[in-house]
């Protein structure tokens, strides 16, 4: 009974060059397996997160339609002034401004008095909830008698002084009752 002699692991032994070449099948499928891995991975990210994104333009964009008033008059040369209507509750006040906000939280500070370089300009408040204590037009009240809370309709000019194009200041206001 010529039996091969069996190791103590209790298989057969093999010749050494089988063995080698078992050996080299699951390195050279992990190597290819891996090198595949890579090239879907590093494809993948390629295309998604390696990439630089477009850059954002850093100032605030607006389009055409988000604009209050039509593009051929804010570019148009002829016009050198421009006032703003408001209509809103008034929230805080003291000399130097207003703050009036609507009922949606959309808010606007508007000072009062002068702007740099320019005239004393004066605000008038009216209030035209009061019936007339005299005929004839309606008679300014000083801020300090203009309550906070009260409903406001009012105006104000864009100074621009310099670079500053968004400089404002108040015209005129009414106190009215709330529609």
């Amino acid at each position: 009974m010529n039996e091969p002699a069996r190791k103590e692991s209790g298989l057969l032994p093999m010749n050494e060059p089988a063995q080698k070449d078992r050996g080299l099948l699951p390195l050279a499928l992990v190597v290819f397996l891996g090198l595949l891995g890579l090239v879907l991975v590093f494809g993948f990210f390629d295309k998604t997160i390696i990439k630089p994104r477009k850059a954002q333009p850093a100032t605030q964009t607006i389009t055409q339609a988000e604009l209050p008033i039509g593009l051929s008059l804010l570019k148009n040369p002829i016009v050198y002034q421009w006032r703003g209507s408001v209509e809103g509750q008034l929230v805080a006040k003291d000399n130097q401004s207003i703050t009036i906000e609507d009922d949606k939280g959309n808010s606007i500070v508007i000072p009062l008095g002068s702007v740099p370089d320019g005239p004393a300009v004066e605000t008038p408040f009216f209030d035209l909830t009061q019936p007339p204590t005299s005929p004839g037009p309606a008679t300014p009240i000083p801020l300090e008698e203009v309550p906070l809370g009260s409903h406001l309709i009012g105006e104000f000019f864009v100074v621009p002084v310099g670079s500053d194009k968004s400089r404002i200041i108040g015209s005129s206001f009414q106190i009215v009752k709330k529609p």
